[in-house]
């Protein structure tokens, strides 16, 4: 809060109170669009390790730096073609909490106990439309999730709308057990096998078991052209990463109602094709605790059905009195057009900005 000398010399708080309240709906109408995530390190097109990290970041993996863009970045979205960054622009990446601008709203919320307050009472009794601008928030699951709650927390209770995009796979519930002598040249080579599943141990030795890193077979020109080699997620992530979605979830679906949040958009791929039952049982899973978090809400959920695995989006509006849950059934396609749009949504970044 800036000193009490500074409110006697301010021309906004000099205003009468009418203008001052048509500044803060001026303000509330300000379009703003964050993308965060996080991204490989690189050093020369080789991944390395980065312990510089100035700011502790629980479950971030050291290989990983934050990324946060101030707009709608889809290529930072992907998971066919994830980003990195460079370790010089690394460096510049743990500092970014220190240059993100913040929103107007969050702004004048920390200019002085007068505006904060005034702010405050007006958010609670403003009617905000579906074009009325606000804050947009495009962050990753699992990283951006982390980062989003370890260096910006405040930007959730300031946002009108929150997409979360990313792929889950349960992580292994027990060790799995040696492998077989390879009988065949298919295992030295590390060729899919058993049903076209197979994953890699921490210590790089091909190891058959539950669960699988899935692969799907290709069937056709488009499915050989898509092959989701994704990579399950560090245990010190998997640990972390469910709290801290649980923690978003409360912030913006909470018991009472909350002035300027309008929608939570959610769109998660589970790879493989035997995934589905993990969608809805793995109590760490993004869904299960999206849906055990949300305090009621108008929740619509369609489930995408394939191949290459199973695609989960829901669309959750405030709704603190009750839940009303509607679901419906779609097939999903095996191509890269279908597997990226299964976590990318048709107009994002556009319905918003009207």
């Amino acid at each position: 809060m800036v000193p009490s000398d500074f409110i006697d010399s301010s021309f906004l708080l000099a205003l009468p109170t009418e203008l001052r309240l048509q500044v803060y709906d001026y303000c509330l109408a300000d379009t703003n669009t964050i993308t965060i995530t996080a991204a490989s390190i690189t050093l020369f097109g080789q991944k390395i390790r980065d312990r510089a990290r100035h700011t502790p970041i629980p479950g971030l993996p050291l290989g990983l730096a934050p990324l946060v863009r101030y707009t709608y970045d889809p290529t930072l979205l992907s998971i066919s073609s994830p980003a990195t960054i460079e370790l010089h622009h690394a460096a510049e990446a743990n500092k970014i909490s220190d240059k993100l601008p913040y929103p107007a709203p969050l702004a004048l919320l920390q200019s002085c106990h007068q505006i904060h307050d005034e702010l405050l009472d007006y958010m609670r009794g403003r009617r905000v439309g579906p074009d009325a601008g606000g804050l947009s928030l495009y962050v990753t699951y699992p990283y951006g999730i982390l980062v989003l709650k370890s260096l910006y927390p405040n930007l959730l209770r300031q946002a009108k709308n929150v997409y979360i995009s990313g792929y889950y796979i349960s992580p292994p519930t027990s060790t799995p057990s040696e492998p077989r002598p390879a009988k065949s040249r298919n295992m030295d080579l590390g060729i899919p096998l058993f049903n076209g599943y197979f994953y890699v141990s921490p210590n790089n030795r091909l190891r058959i078991g539950s669960p699988p890193l899935p692969v799907s077979p290709p069937t056709s020109p488009s499915a050989a052209n898509c092959k989701t080699h994704l990579p399950i997620y560090p245990l010190e992530t998997a640990a972390v990463a469910p709290s801290a979605l649980a923690s978003l979830i409360r912030t913006v679906l909470p018991s009472t109602p909350t002035p300027l949040f309008q929608k939570l958009e959610a769109r998660i791929l589970y790879p493989g094709e035997m995934s589905y039952p993990s969608v809805w049982s793995d109590d760490n899973g993004p869904i299960v605790q999206m849906l055990r978090n949300a305090c009621g809400g108008k929740i619509d959920m369609e489930v995408s059905r394939g191949r290459i695995g199973n695609a989960i989006m829901m669309t959750a509006r405030p709704r603190p009195r009750s839940r009303v849950v509607s679901t419906m059934w779609t097939r999903l396609g095996s191509g890269r057009a279908e597997v990226e749009g299964s976590v990318v949504g048709e107009g994002w970044g556009f319905d918003d900005e009207v």
